[in-house]
Parts: C-alpha cells; structure tokens; sequence
C-alpha cells in the first residue's frame, strides 16, 4: 500500500513481490485495487498558488508525474491480463467538485467520500466474485 508518491502504482509493486519475491503462482493471486478518483484540479485561493502552474518548471514536473503515472499503470496493465483484478476508481468530472491536496471544506471532503462509497457499490458484485 503507498500514497502514489513513491510508487504511482503499489498493485504493480505488489505483484512483483508476490510472483518474484515470494513465488507465487499468478493464478492464486487476486488484486482489489482501489484508487482516489480522479476530480477536476482547482488551485487554492492563495495568488501563490494560483501563479504556480504558470511557471514553466511546475508545469514539468506535473507533465513528469501525469506521464510517469499514466506510463505504470499501462506497465500494469499489460503485465497482468492474466491475474483476476478489479480495480475502482471512477473519474468525477463535475465543476463543482474541483479539488486539490489543500482541499479543506468539510462539505465537499464528505461530498467525495460519499462518492466513493458509491464507486465501491458499484463494483460490489465484481469484488464478491473476485474474492470467493
């Protein structure tokens, strides 16, 4: 398990350490892999922050984290068609649902954990058949 800072992708790592490490046999292995979401992004009132992503270095190192993210999970991807997985993580694409790190309105943090739950709902059936 890890925050995506170090590994963007854990259920990737996890593999590694379960079928090289550990040796098991892929066919015994079931992933449950659930994410954040994905939210529109919104920058804090703070001018500082707004000026942020203007600045070409931010914009870089957002495009390196974007492209490294995108680049293990498509690794992940191929790498276990063969292994039962379900993995939740819907996209939210609603305005008013704009969000960040710094995010600290207390309605809107409940908003998105309710929209969560309902995200793991969804999958309920699918996760119950992958773990039996």
């Amino acid at each position: 398990m890890d925050g995506g800072y170090v590994a963007n992708n854990p259920t990737l790592l996890a593999l590694i350490d379960a079928t090289v490490a550990r040796g098991v046999s892929r066919g015994d292995i079931r992933i449950l892999s659930v994410g954040t979401g994905s939210y529109p992004e919104k920058y804090p009132g703070n001018v500082l922050f707004q000026a942020l992503p203007r600045i070409n270095s931010v914009d870089l190192i957002q495009m390196q984290f974007d492209a490294n993210s995108n680049v293990i999970s498509r690794i992940f991807e191929l790498t276990s068609k063969d292994i039962a997985r379900v993995r939740v993580n819907e996209a939210f694409n609603r305005p008013d649902l704009g969000t960040s790190l710094f995010e600290s309105d207390p309605k809107k943090l409940e908003t998105i954990r309710g929209l969560g739950r309902a995200s793991f709902g969804r999958f309920e059936l699918e996760i119950s058949n992958l773990l039996v």
